[in-house]
């Protein structure tokens, strides 16, 4: 994917030592680390209940709450059919 122009950033002091930190367990330079936790961080914001996991060279978004990741949800989901699994949330809601 073809690269944005550059700009400037200011970190505080704290954020500034977590990227550091987070630069020597990784290896990754700071510019694809960054780039990296911004794009984890908008998707999370995007999907509330998604997060992310695994090893930094196999993330995977997960349902947060559960063991699932998001492929084994829409694997149930596409399964099942559309409807089975709204039927069944319906039903135990009305509970």
């Amino acid at each position: 994917m073809p690269k944005s122009k550059p700009f400037t950033i200011r970190l505080s002091e704290e954020v500034g030592g977590w990227l550091e930190r987070e630069n020597r367990r990784t290896r990754l330079p700071k510019s694809a680390l960054l780039e990296v936790l911004a794009e984890e961080s908008i998707r999370t914001r995007r999907f509330p209940g998604i997060g992310f996991r695994g090893a930094e060279h196999s993330r995977r978004a997960w349902v947060i709450g559960t063991g699932l990741d998001v492929w084994e949800v829409v694997e149930l989901y596409e399964g099942k059919g559309a409807e089975a699994p709204l039927r069944s949330t319906a039903s135990r809601s009305a509970s």
